[in-house]
Protein backbone atom coordinates (compact mmCIF):
# COMPACT_ATOMS: atom_id res chain seq x y z
CA UNK A 1 0.00 0.00 0.00
CA UNK A 2 1.42 3.39 -1.03
CA UNK A 3 2.05 6.14 1.50
CA UNK A 4 -0.78 8.23 -0.01
CA UNK A 5 -3.28 5.37 0.25
CA UNK A 6 -2.17 4.63 3.81
CA UNK A 7 -2.58 8.30 4.74
CA UNK A 8 -6.06 8.42 3.20
CA UNK A 9 -7.05 5.25 5.05
CA UNK A 10 -5.86 6.68 8.37
CA UNK A 11 -7.76 9.89 7.68
CA UNK A 12 -10.94 7.87 7.06
CA UNK A 13 -10.44 6.10 10.38
CA UNK A 14 -9.95 9.48 12.07
CA UNK A 15 -13.14 10.79 10.45
CA UNK A 16 -15.03 7.78 11.79
CA UNK A 17 -13.56 8.33 15.26
CA UNK A 18 -14.64 11.99 15.20
CA UNK A 19 -18.19 10.96 14.28
CA UNK A 20 -18.17 8.34 17.04
CA UNK A 21 -17.04 10.72 19.77
CA UNK A 22 -19.42 13.46 18.52
CA UNK A 23 -22.36 11.04 18.78
CA UNK A 24 -21.18 9.68 22.14
CA UNK A 25 -20.90 13.15 23.67
CA UNK A 26 -24.30 14.13 22.30
CA UNK A 27 -25.93 10.97 23.65
CA UNK A 28 -24.25 11.47 27.04
CA UNK A 29 -25.61 15.02 27.27
CA UNK A 30 -29.11 13.79 26.40
CA UNK A 31 -28.76 11.04 29.01
CA UNK A 32 -27.68 13.65 31.52
CA UNK A 33 -30.85 15.62 30.86
CA UNK A 34 -33.11 12.58 30.77
CA UNK A 35 -31.75 10.60 33.73
CA UNK A 36 -28.85 11.98 35.70
CA UNK A 37 -29.39 15.69 36.24
CA UNK A 38 -31.83 15.46 39.20
CA UNK A 39 -29.62 12.82 40.84
CA UNK A 40 -26.27 14.66 41.04
CA UNK A 41 -25.11 17.63 43.16
CA UNK A 42 -26.07 20.95 41.61
CA UNK A 43 -28.30 19.23 39.07
CA UNK A 44 -31.32 21.33 39.91
CA UNK A 45 -33.57 18.59 41.27
CA UNK A 46 -36.25 19.46 43.79
CA UNK A 47 -35.44 19.29 47.49
CA UNK A 48 -32.13 18.86 49.26
CA UNK A 49 -29.64 16.02 49.58
CA UNK A 50 -32.12 13.76 51.39
CA UNK A 51 -34.60 13.99 48.51
CA UNK A 52 -31.85 13.49 45.95
CA UNK A 53 -30.52 10.38 47.67
CA UNK A 54 -34.08 9.04 47.92
CA UNK A 55 -34.43 9.49 44.16
CA UNK A 56 -31.19 7.56 43.54
CA UNK A 57 -32.36 4.73 45.79
CA UNK A 58 -35.74 4.65 44.04
CA UNK A 59 -34.30 4.90 40.50
CA UNK A 60 -30.93 3.12 40.41
CA UNK A 61 -31.46 2.21 36.73
CA UNK A 62 -31.83 5.88 35.76
CA UNK A 63 -28.71 6.72 37.77
CA UNK A 64 -26.73 4.00 36.03
CA UNK A 65 -28.07 4.86 32.57
CA UNK A 66 -27.11 8.49 33.11
CA UNK A 67 -23.53 7.52 33.95
CA UNK A 68 -23.43 4.92 31.15
CA UNK A 69 -23.46 7.69 28.56
CA UNK A 70 -20.26 9.17 30.02
CA UNK A 71 -18.68 5.71 30.17
CA UNK A 72 -19.29 5.27 26.43
CA UNK A 73 -17.93 8.78 25.88
CA UNK A 74 -14.70 7.90 27.70
CA UNK A 75 -14.26 4.89 25.41
CA UNK A 76 -14.89 7.06 22.35
CA UNK A 77 -12.26 9.55 23.54
CA UNK A 78 -9.69 6.76 23.63
CA UNK A 79 -10.67 5.65 20.12
CA UNK A 80 -10.37 9.24 18.89
CA UNK A 81 -6.99 9.73 20.58
CA UNK A 82 -5.60 6.53 19.02
CA UNK A 83 -6.97 7.44 15.58
CA UNK A 84 -5.46 10.92 15.86
CA UNK A 85 -2.09 9.43 16.76
CA UNK A 86 -2.20 7.03 13.81
CA UNK A 87 -3.19 9.82 11.39
CA UNK A 88 -0.51 12.25 12.58
CA UNK A 89 2.69 12.72 10.65
CA UNK A 90 6.19 13.04 12.05
CA UNK A 91 5.79 16.75 12.77
CA UNK A 92 2.80 16.13 15.06
CA UNK A 93 3.87 12.72 16.41
CA UNK A 94 5.10 13.89 19.81
CA UNK A 95 1.99 15.99 20.48
CA UNK A 96 -0.20 13.08 19.36
CA UNK A 97 1.50 10.71 21.82
CA UNK A 98 1.07 13.21 24.65
CA UNK A 99 -2.66 13.70 23.97
CA UNK A 100 -3.20 9.93 24.05
CA UNK A 101 -1.38 9.65 27.39
CA UNK A 102 -3.48 12.49 28.81
CA UNK A 103 -6.72 10.83 27.70
CA UNK A 104 -5.69 7.60 29.44
CA UNK A 105 -4.77 9.56 32.59
CA UNK A 106 -8.23 11.16 32.48
CA UNK A 107 -10.12 7.91 31.95
CA UNK A 108 -8.55 6.13 34.94
CA UNK A 109 -9.95 8.36 37.74
CA UNK A 110 -13.07 9.17 35.71
CA UNK A 111 -14.18 5.61 35.14
CA UNK A 112 -12.95 4.42 38.53
CA UNK A 113 -15.11 7.02 40.27
CA UNK A 114 -18.11 6.36 38.05
CA UNK A 115 -17.86 2.62 38.65
CA UNK A 116 -17.85 3.22 42.39
CA UNK A 117 -20.82 5.59 42.15
CA UNK A 118 -23.01 3.12 40.26
CA UNK A 119 -22.07 0.18 42.50
CA UNK A 120 -21.10 1.14 46.04
CA UNK A 121 -22.86 4.49 45.66
CA UNK A 122 -26.21 2.88 44.86
CA UNK A 123 -25.84 0.54 47.86
CA UNK A 124 -25.14 3.51 50.15
CA UNK A 125 -28.09 5.44 48.69
CA UNK A 126 -30.40 2.52 49.45
CA UNK A 127 -29.05 2.30 53.00
CA UNK A 128 -29.50 6.07 53.39
CA UNK A 129 -33.08 5.86 52.13
CA UNK A 130 -33.83 3.13 54.65
CA UNK A 131 -32.30 5.04 57.56
CA UNK A 132 -33.24 8.57 56.50
CA UNK A 133 -29.64 9.68 57.05
CA UNK A 134 -27.75 10.54 53.82
CA UNK A 135 -24.50 11.56 55.55
CA UNK A 136 -22.54 8.40 54.66
CA UNK A 137 -23.61 8.59 51.01
CA UNK A 138 -22.85 12.31 50.81
CA UNK A 139 -19.37 11.77 52.29
CA UNK A 140 -18.74 9.01 49.75
CA UNK A 141 -20.06 11.18 46.91
CA UNK A 142 -17.88 14.10 48.02
CA UNK A 143 -14.86 11.80 47.64
CA UNK A 144 -15.86 10.42 44.22
CA UNK A 145 -17.09 13.56 42.47
CA UNK A 146 -13.80 15.49 42.51
CA UNK A 147 -12.19 12.50 40.78
CA UNK A 148 -14.57 12.56 37.82
CA UNK A 149 -15.66 16.21 37.63
CA UNK A 150 -12.34 17.66 38.80
CA UNK A 151 -9.13 15.69 38.28
CA UNK A 152 -10.39 13.63 35.34
CA UNK A 153 -11.96 16.71 33.75
CA UNK A 154 -8.64 18.54 34.11
CA UNK A 155 -6.77 15.76 32.29
CA UNK A 156 -9.49 15.65 29.60
CA UNK A 157 -9.03 19.40 29.14
CA UNK A 158 -5.26 19.01 28.85
CA UNK A 159 -5.91 16.22 26.33
CA UNK A 160 -8.21 18.54 24.37
CA UNK A 161 -5.43 21.13 24.28
CA UNK A 162 -3.29 18.32 22.87
CA UNK A 163 -5.98 17.56 20.27
CA UNK A 164 -6.01 21.18 19.11
CA UNK A 165 -2.21 21.35 19.01
CA UNK A 166 -1.94 18.06 17.13
CA UNK A 167 -4.48 19.23 14.57
CA UNK A 168 -2.52 22.42 14.11
CA UNK A 169 0.80 20.64 13.63
CA UNK A 170 -0.86 18.16 11.25
CA UNK A 171 -2.08 20.94 8.94
CA UNK A 172 -5.72 20.27 9.82
CA UNK A 173 -6.29 23.55 11.65
CA UNK A 174 -9.01 25.66 10.03
CA UNK A 175 -10.41 29.08 10.93
CA UNK A 176 -13.26 27.66 13.02
CA UNK A 177 -10.89 25.58 15.14
CA UNK A 178 -8.58 28.57 15.58
CA UNK A 179 -11.45 30.78 16.77
CA UNK A 180 -13.23 28.18 18.90
CA UNK A 181 -10.36 26.41 20.67
CA UNK A 182 -9.08 29.23 22.98
CA UNK A 183 -12.44 30.17 24.62
CA UNK A 184 -13.62 26.56 24.81
CA UNK A 185 -10.41 25.30 26.40
CA UNK A 186 -10.27 28.25 28.81
CA UNK A 187 -13.82 27.50 29.95
CA UNK A 188 -13.03 23.81 30.41
CA UNK A 189 -9.94 24.67 32.44
CA UNK A 190 -11.98 26.89 34.76
CA UNK A 191 -14.78 24.40 35.36
CA UNK A 192 -12.40 21.43 35.77
CA UNK A 193 -10.35 23.24 38.41
CA UNK A 194 -13.45 24.46 40.28
CA UNK A 195 -14.51 21.10 41.85
CA UNK A 196 -11.08 20.56 43.45
CA UNK A 197 -10.80 24.03 44.97
CA UNK A 198 -11.25 24.43 48.75
CA UNK A 199 -14.92 24.62 49.69
CA UNK A 200 -14.65 28.31 50.57
CA UNK A 201 -13.49 29.10 47.01
CA UNK A 202 -15.55 26.55 45.11
CA UNK A 203 -18.38 27.87 42.91
CA UNK A 204 -21.88 26.52 43.43
CA UNK A 205 -22.69 23.23 41.75
CA UNK A 206 -25.21 24.97 39.51
CA UNK A 207 -22.49 27.28 38.18
CA UNK A 208 -20.16 24.36 37.44
CA UNK A 209 -23.03 22.46 35.81
CA UNK A 210 -23.96 25.38 33.58
CA UNK A 211 -20.32 25.83 32.57
CA UNK A 212 -20.06 22.16 31.70
CA UNK A 213 -23.26 22.27 29.63
CA UNK A 214 -22.05 25.25 27.61
CA UNK A 215 -18.54 23.81 27.28
CA UNK A 216 -19.82 20.51 25.90
CA UNK A 217 -22.00 22.32 23.36
CA UNK A 218 -18.88 24.16 22.18
CA UNK A 219 -17.03 20.83 22.07
CA UNK A 220 -19.67 19.36 19.75
CA UNK A 221 -19.16 22.32 17.38
CA UNK A 222 -15.39 21.74 17.71
CA UNK A 223 -15.80 18.12 16.60
CA UNK A 224 -17.77 19.25 13.54
CA UNK A 225 -14.99 21.72 12.68
CA UNK A 226 -12.40 18.97 13.23
CA UNK A 227 -14.33 16.69 10.86
CA UNK A 228 -14.38 19.38 8.17
CA UNK A 229 -10.68 20.14 8.72
CA UNK A 230 -9.79 16.46 8.39
CA UNK A 231 -11.74 16.12 5.13
CA UNK A 232 -10.18 19.29 3.73
CA UNK A 233 -6.74 19.72 5.30
CA UNK A 234 -5.08 23.09 4.74
CA UNK A 235 -1.63 21.56 4.36
CA UNK A 236 0.44 18.50 5.28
Amino acid sequence: MSDIHLELRRDRVLLGAIVLTFCAHGAAMLGMLAFLLPLVPGGGGEGGDVDRVMRIAASPLAYRLGWLGWQVTAASDIVFAIALLRASGERARRAAVVQLILVVLAVIPDQGAQFMLVTRGVELARAAAASGDPSVFIAFENTMFPLTSGWAALFYTLAAIGWAYTFRLSGRYNRTLALLSPPMLTLFLAISIAPVLPLALRPRGEVIGAGNAFGFMLLEIWFVAAFVATRRPASR
